[in-house]
């Protein structure tokens, strides 16, 4: 009893070991048709962190009166052909600045999805194959006073590239860490 219009489109999901899928592509009804069809992988699990890494480390800054307002991404991914789940229930840990505040994180609903451990957070999402296997944005304020700021950003293990960006407001950046590249 779908609507069968061609302009909507579904996501199929399937839950296989307790784990959700959803399909990769979108599917449609093509005009005429009452049958459309999508693909949903589904994985086999494991507890072995062997293939998994951060691919990417997303840096984002934005200022207001007294902060710096901080978007901090990691994109972990998985090279292996099982969806990595971790030891009981914790697939990624991570720390954030010491001095940050306000902080939320981005699809966590009913604040269940990270646990606050004393090293800083630990993901509860299983880890898919792919380069972009999860992803985790934290939001955070850093405290500024003063006309300067220094931060120390932990990163919990090798990163295959890190981006800084940073609002054109006035405020310069410098690193010993990360190369200027351009204004966009």
């Amino acid at each position: 009893k779908l609507a069968t219009d061609h302009s909507t489109f579904y996501v199929a999901e399937a839950v296989y070991n307790g784990i959700a899928y959803v399909s990769d592509e979108p599917g449609m009804f093509i005009p005429d048709s009452t049958e459309a069809s999508t693909n949903v992988e589904v994985y086999n699990s494991t507890t072995d962190a062997g293939n998994i890494s951060i691919t990417q480390f997303h840096y984002l800054l934005s200022f207001s009166p007294g902060a710096v307002n901080v978007l901090h991404i990691f994109i972990v991914g998985n090279s292996g052909n099982e969806t990595y789940v971790g030891k009981e229930g914790q697939t990624f840990a991570f720390s954030l600045p010491e001095n940050a505040t306000n902080i939320s994180f981005q699809n966590n609903p009913a604040d269940e999805r990270f646990i606050e451990t004393d090293n800083g957070y630990t993901d509860t999402e299983p880890v898919l194959p792919g380069e972009e296997g999860l992803t985790v944005a934290a939001l955070y304020d850093i405290p500024i006073d003063g006309d300067s700021l220094e931060i120390a950003l932990p990163v919990p293990a090798d990163v295959g590239s890190v981006g800084v960006m940073m609002a054109d407001q006035g405020v310069d950046l410098s690193s010993d860490q990360v190369e200027f590249s351009e204004v966009r």
